[in-house]
């Protein structure tokens, strides 16, 4: 991995931003603030609205918004689990729904629950009894 492939540990951007100059100068005199501009307009399109879809089909079948009403603990390590088992389904060849976006949403979840809940325990800090003797039986 080269030095620009490299997340930043400070602004936790790639590539970093930390360096940049606070504003910018565009289009002859106009200058912007550069430091807190996300650029949503490399997101490409199709993927995004893939993404998208999954939302509606989950405000249809379950009720807007509904996946933030649940204990974010426990959503957030459903979530990771979820994106996992979509990426796996999708590696080994199943093509019965979209599991690149499905995992993508279960991801934007985990994320989501990182930025509005920074109180919340990680996936990493909540361990169950299950994940105990998961662990426990794995090892031996």
């Amino acid at each position: 991995m080269s030095e620009i492939d490299t997340m930043c540990g400070t602004c936790k951007t790639l590539p970093c931003i930390c360096e940049r100059p606070e504003t910018g100068v565009f289009g002859g005199q106009a200058k912007r603030d550069l430091e807190t501009i996300p650029t949503y307009r490399l997101i490409p399109y199709k993927p995004l609205r893939r993404v998208a879809l999954r939302y509606a089909h989950g405000c249809v079948k379950y009720g807007e918004r509904n996946w933030e009403s649940g204990d974010p603990v426990h959503w957030s390590k459903d979530c990771m689990d979820r994106a996992l088992e979509h990426l796996s389904r999708y590696n080994s060849g199943d093509r019965t729904e979209d599991h690149m976006a499905a995992a993508v949403w279960n991801l934007f979840a985990v994320m989501h629950f990182e930025e509005e809940l920074p109180q919340c325990p990680t996936t990493e800090q909540t361990k169950t009894a299950s994940d105990v003797v998961y662990a426990s039986s794995v090892n031996t």
